[in-house]
């Protein structure tokens, strides 16, 4: 009978143990959640983006009310240009998040650069429902209701609702609200002034130029092309494009033969992302004064985003006519040409480029080897000119180590592409020793491997060199050739 009872208790035990261990395994402490997102941490400070979003994920379903796993997770979605998968993501944790206000912020940020004004405007809606004291998300709502002719008051309304104690939060209310009163001058003064009494530094230099215009509008309000075109060029800093477009039209309406106006407007559209009527100011501004470059660059740009090559190349070339020393132009024409594919006459640019000597010498270098292996398949040439740039060490003074390892990188791809293989592996190696984080350089090392057979470390660049690249070029090509290995081992099999 005695055995009998001892047989009871331990079944009650393992029982007891048994219901124990099933009632909490599925439930982690609080600390677990912590410890899960402090080594998503450590993976995204080592750029592991697809380990660190497997722990964010981890962390969502371990506890679905963590906030910050949420957004963490959306900003790796939204730097590998995953904008649809970052928004799905966030739209599944609005109901269940600590700070839902946070979540439609993020999905209204999302939506607005994307230029999807109206759906932003609904996420920012609700996030300010749920706190008015998100100053941030108020800032973002000022600036979608400015795409509405009826809003001006109901954002004034929203800034005034914010109570915050954070210096960036006060700043930027009272600069949005002075930047909306831009009609009396002395109360924008008013707001500027209580502003700049705070010790952040973030938008101080903002602050005091708007500052600086109140007081020339307030101390000569007849001077209305130079008042509205100082305060235009403030709305446009502050994406308030609509705002800063109806006080160019009445610079217009004083002067219809002021270049500056008409850029404006042209730059305020291309925010906007409405390209027609962008052109159409910025071909104005250059009619009326066609000496001036910056329309003209501006004009080139927006040519190139319609993927229009003829009006671009010719814009392009009339601004460099202007001022045939302008690096940044030059540049700029150089990248409208790659994005055309017209790799020779981007040659010629970027050989313009590395003879002005400027401190961007080396980048030049290291963008035109790139073209001539990639597009040219000038091996030779190629090999020899990177090979140059790295051994004078003056091209390396003061440069940082991503650069330098793009040369090095380079250099290896030209010593690959010339059949050099033991010297592009020498390369390749002290390219990541600098800066281990350069996907194309992981790509690179994977077309190496994948040449000598070592299929495992091929296929080790690749993802590496996946995860790393934020671009999508280099993705894709490294996905590509991982698709290529596997069609082979299947057909081997």
């Amino acid at each position: 009978m005695k055995k009998f009872y001892i047989i009871i208790v331990i079944i009650i035990i393992l029982i007891g143990g048994l219901t124990y261990y099933i009632l909490n395994k599925e439930k982690p402490t609080d600390t677990s959640v912590d410890d899960i997102i402090a080594e998503a941490e450590k993976y995204l400070e080592n750029k592991q983006y697809s380990k660190a979003l497997e722990q964010y994920k981890l962390a969502i379903n371990t506890d679905p009310s963590k906030t910050d796993a949420y957004l963490k997770a959306s900003d790796i979605y939204i730097s590998k240009s995953k904008d649809n998968e970052a928004t799905e993501l966030l739209k599944n944790g609005v109901n269940s998040v600590t700070n839902p206000d946070d979540v439609h912020y993020k999905i209204g940020t999302i939506l607005f650069d994307n230029y999807d004004v109206e759906g932003a405007l609904e996420y920012f809606e609700k996030a300010y429902k749920e706190n008015p004291n998100n100053w941030q998300n108020s800032i973002e709502l000022v600036k979608t209701y400015s795409y509405y002719s009826d809003r001006k008051e109901d954002s004034i309304k929203v800034l005034n609702k914010i109570k915050t104690e954070e210096n960036d939060g006060l700043r930027m209310k009272n600069y949005y609200l002075a930047l909306l009163h831009s009609d009396d001058a002395d109360k924008m003064i008013s707001y500027l002034e209580d502003t700049s009494s705070l010790n952040d530094d973030s938008i101080k230099e903002s602050i005091n130029q708007l500052l600086q215009t109140a007081k020339k509008i307030k101390s000569d309000p007849d001077d209305i092309v130079q008042n509205n075109t100082l305060l235009a060029y403030e709305m446009i800093s502050s994406e308030l494009y609509n705002y800063s477009i109806s006080l160019l039209d009445t610079v217009i309406g004083e002067n219809d033969e002021y270049y500056a106006a008409y850029m404006y407007k042209g730059i305020c559209y291309i925010n906007m992302n409405d390209y027609d009527n962008a052109v159409e100011n910025l071909s104005t501004s250059v009619a009326i004064d066609p000496d001036q470059v910056q329309p003209n660059l501006f004009l080139a740009q927006v040519y190139t985003m319609q993927n229009n090559q003829k009006d671009a190349i010719d814009t392009y070339e009339k601004a460099l006519t202007l001022e045939p020393d302008n690096e940044s132009v030059r540049y700029d024409y150089t990248e409208s040409l790659i994005s055309f594919g017209l790799y020779s006459q981007a040659k010629h640019q970027y050989t313009e480029l590395i003879n002005m000597e400027s401190d961007n010498k080396l980048k030049y270098i290291i963008e035109l080897t790139e073209i001539e292996i990639d597009y040219l398949e000038n091996f030779t040439e190629a090999l020899e000119s990177i090979k140059e740039a790295t051994i004078d060490s003056s091209n390396f003074s003061g440069k940082d180590s991503e650069l330098k390892s793009k040369a090095l990188d380079m250099l290896g791809w030209a010593n690959l592409k010339n059949g050099q293989k033991d010297e592009a592996l020498k390369y390749f190696n002290q390219s990541q020793e600098i800066y281990p984080y350069l996907a194309k350089s992981y790509y690179h090392l994977g077309i190496l491997y994948n040449e000598i057979d070592n299929d495992n470390e091929a296929k080790i660049n690749f993802e590496r060199a996946i995860d790393l690249d934020l671009s999508g070029q280099i993705s894709s090509k490294a996905s590509s050739e991982l698709e290529n290995m596997s069609h082979e081992d299947t057909t081997e099999n």
